[in-house]
């Protein structure tokens, strides 16, 4: 039985004096409505926010917190005690909510080049899911994901909504090499590799999107709350 983030409050600690993170509390990797819930919530105090004046730069979603990550220190431990008071508040309303308000969103579709030429753990992954190459295709595709949060590398996506069927545990030995626009699975995400790096997740396509541009703005194509389908190369 799955259980849900539970209607109290966050653990709230700094990680330097620019950077005070929030714990979330009841996180599942299987539960869709936890997903949701974090989404909501990194949306709402990025809004919420916006709409005072404290020295905020950004709200970073992780897979099971949120770090507000400032321009200067704060200079009055009263005022920081006020918003961690009014983050936690806010943190409790939006984890109770029943029906969580998803960020404003854009739908991506991705064309993908799939098979063994252009992912190298295509033909494992059929084998451990004992399905043909379209089987894993279809399995694949059929789905729509939401951008959870980034990590790991620039514009690297963690894109939540992958079918259980493809949920699989990361390699026992990471590559040292993984090409850039590998889409590749494991620990119940979808991710595509924006650049070339080592990597430990199951390859089993291709895709040509650029996913980061360090000049545009914001830097990464996909963001939290982004929907993203796939389709096979060549049936677009």
């Amino acid at each position: 039985m799955e259980t849900v983030i539970k209607a109290k409050q966050p653990d709230i600690y700094w990680l330097s004096d620019r950077a005070l993170q929030l714990d979330v509390h009841g996180r599942v990797l299987s539960s869709e409505r936890h997903a949701q819930q974090l989404l909501a919530l990194w949306s709402a105090l990025k809004t919420w926010s916006a709409s005072l004046d404290w020295p905020s730069h950004e709200w970073v979603l992780a897979d099971q917190s949120i770090t507000a990550v400032f321009n200067v220190p704060p200079s009055s431990v009263q005022f920081m005690a006020q918003v961690l008071r009014q983050v936690a508040e806010q943190t409790a309303l939006a984890n109770a909510s029943p029906t969580p308000t998803a960020p404003t969103s854009r739908l991506h579709t991705i064309e993908v080049a799939y098979g063994p030429s252009h992912g190298a753990d295509f033909d494992q992954v059929c084998a451990a899911l004992h399905c043909t190459a379209q089987q894993l295709i279809s399995l694949h595709t059929q789905a729509e994901y939401t951008v959870q949060f980034l990590g790991f590398l620039p514009g690297f996506a963690y894109l939540q909504g992958t079918p259980k069927a493809l949920h699989l545990p990361r390699l026992s030995t990471p590559r040292s090499r993984v090409p850039a626009g590998s889409v590749a699975v494991a620990a119940g995400y979808t991710a595509i590799y924006p650049g070339e790096c080592p990597g430990g997740w199951h390859l089993i396509g291709q895709a040509k999107l650029p996913l980061f541009n360090p000049e545009q703005q914001p830097p990464a194509v996909l963001q939290p709350g982004d929907r993203v389908r796939f389709v096979e190369a060549g049936h677009v």
